[in-house]
């Protein structure tokens, strides 16, 4: 059996180019999305209402336009008669573990146009409230812009799986390293 001579400052040179190239290639690679800007004029909700104009609440009552994130709420409310309505912020008390006090605000809408603004709970400058009237509630929200990558700890899936070849080529190197530099070759055990 041949046997290949290494010089140790040769191993030790390999294993430091090898590493910088594989963390290189680590952090090369990852998702780059672009953030919304929090606010929205015009989203579905769930009953695939589409536009401005199919937002209602009631057959009496519609959503005209709304601005919603970063802890404040602004919405206009349009309402074809005089009616009570209450505002409750959707994400109050999410944060904390047990029961929690929905905080509601109750205004009486006048024939017309009304405009309310409101102070609500925001997380990652994402807001939601419920609008209630007599006939009906809708929630209006910011959506969510967190990810949803279960791995974005890690750098994204790319970025854990480089990592995870990164871990076994190094160590595969090692592995061969030491086969290579043991004087009687590897032994059974």
């Amino acid at each position: 059996m041949s046997r290949v001579a290494f010089s140790k400052t040769r191993v030790v040179l390999a294993f430091a180019v090898v590493a910088i190239v594989a963390m290189g290639i680590g952090m090369g690679v990852g998702p780059v999305s672009a953030q919304d800007g929090g606010t929205q004029s015009a989203p579905g909700n769930e009953s695939n209402q589409t536009t401005l104009e199919q937002i209602s609440i009631d057959d009496q009552t519609r959503v005209v336009e709304f601005e919603i994130g970063h802890g404040d709420a602004s919405i206009v409310i349009e309402s074809e008669e005089r009616q009570p309505m209450i505002v409750s912020d959707a994400l109050a008390g999410i944060e904390q573990e047990g029961a929690t006090t929905v905080p509601e605000k109750e205004y009486q809408l006048s024939e017309g146009r009304n405009e309310i603004s409101l102070s609500v709970a925001s997380i990652n400058g994402d807001s939601a409230v419920s609008v209630s009237t007599r006939g009906g509630t809708i929630r209006l929200s910011s959506g969510m812009s967190g990810s949803n990558d279960p791995f974005e700890a890690f750098g994204g899936a790319s970025g854990l799986f480089s990592g995870v070849l990164m871990t076994v080529g190094i160590a595969a190197l090692a592995a061969f390293y030491v086969v290579k530099a043991e004087s009687k070759g590897v032994e059974k055990a």
